[in-house]
């Protein structure tokens, strides 16, 4: 499992995507269940991953439609 913490400024989070090794985008897990806070913790299940190096791909989306992305790598 995956995990993290997105912050804005002053506006709520809206929604958290990921995709894995540049394939379809999914939306992540927000920790208290809905994305309505300007922070929010969320998880992306990794377990259905193939072993080896991955890279994900977040982007985090604001009520106000600005979006930020990081890209990570992750050893399965």
């Amino acid at each position: 499992r995956l995990s993290g913490i997105v912050m804005q400024d002053t506006i709520c989070v809206a929604a958290v995507q990921f995709r894995v090794d540049g394939g379809d985008w999914w939306s992540a897990s927000s920790g208290d269940g809905i994305f309505d806070s300007w922070i929010e913790s969320f998880s992306i299940n990794t377990e259905p991953l193939g072993r080896g190096r991955h890279t994900i791909e977040i982007k985090a989306f604001s009520e106000s439609g600005v979006t930020s992305s990081l890209m990570v790598e992750v050893d399965v």
